[in-house]
Parts: C-alpha cells; structure tokens; sequence
C-alpha cells in the first residue's frame, strides 16, 4: 500500500527501470514467439545447441552495457516476457503453465549473468577512459 509516507522511489519508478523491464519483457517474449520459425521447435530450450543460453545472456549483456542502473527490473522483465509467451502462444501446453513460469524463473538467471556482465564490462571500460 502507498501512503504519504511511502519514499518517493518506491511510489514511482525511475524511466530507466521501466526501460529495462520493458526490454527484459520484449526479449523474454519473442525468444518464444519467434523460437518456431527460426529455430523450428515451439519452446527455445528444445534445440540441440544452447540457443536459448546464448540468446539470454547475449541480450542481457547488451543490457547491461547500455542500461546498468536496474538488472532486478530487467531480470523480472525478461522473466514475465517469458510468462506471458507461455499464455498467450498457442504453441505452449497451458497444462504445463506452473513449471513453465518456474522453469523460466531459472533460465532468466541466464539474462542476469549477462546484465551483470555487461555491468562489468562497462565499468571497466569506464575506468580505462577515467585513466
């Protein structure tokens, strides 16, 4: 519950968190909606290379280059991408719903590793500029 009390930050999100949950949430949703036509099976994960592992941490990495400032946002989003693409996609089982969102909670930790990468990569190329 917001109140008057409630600190500021909280009551309203900063435009950078809203742009990386925006993009997690683009990313983790077409992973899903395109995974049929370019990768030829109906969840990413079903492929014989890591797709699915390259395609998280890949994206995430461009994240966390541009947009440093909220990998708990951007986690969630690509996380709830994920879970609306299991919903609303007629190629996903409904039956299997719970351990798809749990199973997607897991596989988002890869978009995670890549944002807190990108982090890295970008602070220390920050400090090699600073130097």
């Amino acid at each position: 519950m917001v109140t008057a009390t409630t600190p500021r930050r909280i009551r309203r999100l900063e435009p950078t968190t809203w742009a990386a949950l925006l993009y997690g949430a683009a990313v983790g949703f077409l992973l899903w909606a395109l995974s049929p036509t370019l990768l030829g099976v109906a969840e990413p994960w079903d492929t014989e290379h890591r797709v699915y592992t390259l395609a998280m941490v890949g994206a995430g990495l461009a994240l966390g280059l541009l947009n440093p400032r909220a990998p708990a946002a951007a986690y969630l989003g690509a996380w709830l991408g994920q879970v609306l693409a299991l919903i609303v996609l007629p190629s996903f089982d409904n039956d299997w719903l719970l351990l798809g969102a749990i199973s997607t909670a897991v596989g988002s930790l890869w978009f995670l590793l890549g944002v807190a990468v990108g982090i890295g990569v970008r602070s220390l190329l920050r400090r090699r500029r600073v130097a």
